[in-house]
């Protein structure tokens, strides 16, 4: 993925400046065309060339806009050398072109900055927003299985979920698709598959060798029409779709991709048999979702778990997020903060808890610390500068004064706010903690 984001800006910035020579030379050219006596209007009211460099600086900012000023000074140079333009040096010409093209340029900058952090924000959200959207579907599709086919099921979504992630957890580190053969074994028992295999897609194109199998799997049909419809699609296809109404001949009953929330096909999941009234609507988005669960919980990155250990009891989500967040900053400049409250020895101390916990955002992370003497917990706060937090203290002691008629300092509670900045996230928690005395 980093690869194919550099070979994208390379060719990004070879654009730009073909673009910017091309431009140039291209309003030199009409600007000869309307008038060859004075091709750099130079005895007009108003340099028009000057547009040139102008509405590059301000298309990809400072230096196009320079080196497009630098073109057009090489260009009048060599009208000189041939006659076609006064000797006289036309300085102030000259001079107001490279200052209305800085300013242009400085304009293009800070929108673009601005631009990339309301991108990253917007991309971070989108993220969350998937993952509460598969949380959520796996809540409402755990309470309806509650009263269903228990007995032909041996296993119940809750226990296929809680296998998923300690798959995740006791595997991450390996490299490739870890824990992929329980993982084909679990999807088998939970949506009753009989004969299906998973192939690798290295480099996202799917290679037909057998990954693991349940059943007398063959290896995969890359020509299949279920299998170019979820390549090209990249998403679950079977055979009771109205697009492949054709695809009768197909050796699949369903062709599932396996990829992470950046769109990377890491695998396929094909699956030959299964029973009849098994292939429904419902066991199909099931198998969909296991599917993005388990492609989820491969993508936690190694510094996750790195902080997990050097942090005990520190959740994987927790160390997880707080990695993203410190990505955001280092990318795009964008704040997120941590939280840190202690909580005194105040007899009301789990009300007060229970209570501050309700103030914070489905955004935000908790992390709770048990303490010798009373306990803390350590808040994440995504995309929340100082206003950010000094909103939620407002908010907290708001709520601690109209439930419970204290303030932080009655109710023996130290709030400490800190932002993400470019120190190492494990190393600004552990410095937090220590600090402010919070045992681990």
């Amino acid at each position: 993925m980093d690869i194919e984001r550099l070979l994208t800006g390379a060719r990004k910035r070879g654009w730009e400046w073909f673009e910017t020579v091309a431009l140039t030379l291209l309003a030199a050219g009409l600007a000869y065309w309307a008038e060859p006596s004075n091709p750099f209007f130079v005895r007009e009211d108003f340099p028009w060339l000057a547009l040139a460099p102008a509405l590059l600086a301000l298309r990809y900012g400072v230096l196009p806009g320079l080196a497009s000023c630098a073109i057009l000074a090489a260009l009048w140079f060599g009208a000189r050398a041939s006659d076609l333009v006064p000797p006289a040096v036309p300085s102030l010409a000259l001079l107001g072109t490279l200052i209305l093209t800085m300013v242009c340029g400085e304009f293009a900058g800070l929108w673009t900055a601005r631009l990339r952090r309301l991108e990253m924000s917007n991309r971070y959200l989108d993220e969350r927003l998937d993952r509460i959207t598969r949380q959520h579907y796996l809540l409402m599709l755990s309470h309806d299985r509650l009263e269903q086919d228990q007995f032909s099921r041996p296993v119940t979504l809750r226990a296929a979920l809680m296998r998923i992630r300690t798959l995740a957890a006791t595997s991450a580190e390996a490299e490739g698709l870890p824990g992929l053969a329980p993982m084909l074994e679990l999807l088998g028992q939970f949506c009753q598959l009989e004969v299906a295999s998973f192939h690798a897609c290295p480099a996202g194109a799917p290679d037909s060798a057998i990954l693991c199998a349940i059943g007398a799997a063959q290896p995969l049909a890359l020509q299949d029409p279920l299998v170019r419809y979820c390549l090209d699609k990249r998403e679950l296809s079977h055979v009771q779709m109205d697009e492949l109404r054709g695809a009768a001949h197909s050796r699949y009953l369903i062709v599932a991709p396996v990829s992470t929330k950046e769109g990377r096909l890491v695998a396929l999941l094909a699956v030959e048999q299964m029973p009849f009234l098994a292939l429904h609507a419902e066991a199909l988005a099931t198998l969909n979702v296991l599917l993005g669960y388990y492609a989820d919980a491969l993508a936690v990155s190694r510094a996750a778990l790195v902080m997990q250990r050097a942090l005990p009891g520190c959740p994987l989500e927790f160390a997880d997020e707080l990695n993203r967040c410190h990505r955001m900053w280092e990318e795009a400049r964008v704040y997120s903060s941590l939280l840190l409250v202690k909580f005194g020895t105040h007899p009301d101390s789990a009300a007060f808890a229970t209570l501050i916990r309700r103030q914070f955002r489905d955004l935000d992370i908790a992390w709770d610390i048990p303490q010798p003497r009373g306990h803390a917990f350590l808040a994440l706060l995504p995309l929340a500068g100082p206003a950010g937090v000094e909103g939620c203290l407002a908010r907290i002691e708001a709520a601690l004064d109209q439930r419970h008629q204290v303030n932080f300092d009655a109710a023996h509670i130290a709030p400490y706010g800190q932002q993400l900045g470019d120190e190492d996230p494990f190393v600004t928690v552990k410095l937090m903690l220590e600090n402010y005395d919070v045992r681990l």
